[in-house]
């Protein structure tokens, strides 16, 4: 996680290493009380045209994992969007759930929680 402190409900918008810039814009609730999700600008350049995104991110070398807000017709939810940084390709990880709490990287799994207090944690398989 680029800051322990971090939560879907109040994250930084705004992170920079050496080699990118990652900016969340016009970041809205989904609804009162959810988590917040807005459009992603990755070193100046907009991605995802019609695409929300959720927060906190992870950042594993070059690769950006992020969740990714789905609405479709009986679902809304988040599924984890893996985006290569320097060709900005992206593949989808798992099925969508209902919220993608994103916590670290270890031994090539991503490990999440499913809500808010950190419980019932899991983890996607790189």
């Amino acid at each position: 996680m680029v800051n322990n402190f971090d939560t879907p409900w109040d994250f930084q918008p705004i992170y920079r290493n050496e080699k990118y810039e990652v900016v969340y814009s016009q970041l809205n609730e989904i609804n009162q009380g959810s988590p917040l999700i807005g459009k992603l600008i990755i070193n100046n350049v907009g991605f995802g045209k019609d695409m929300y995104f959720g927060g906190p991110f992870l950042i594993d070398n070059d690769k950006l994992y992020i969740p990714l807000f789905v609405r479709k017709f009986c679902i809304t939810g988040f599924r984890l969007c893996e985006i290569e940084l320097q060709t900005m390709n992206y593949n989808l990880i798992g099925r969508i759930l209902p919220l993608i709490f994103l916590d670290r990287i270890e031994n090539k799994k991503i490990f999440y929680w499913i809500n808010a207090e950190k419980q019932n944690a899991d983890f996607f398989v790189l």
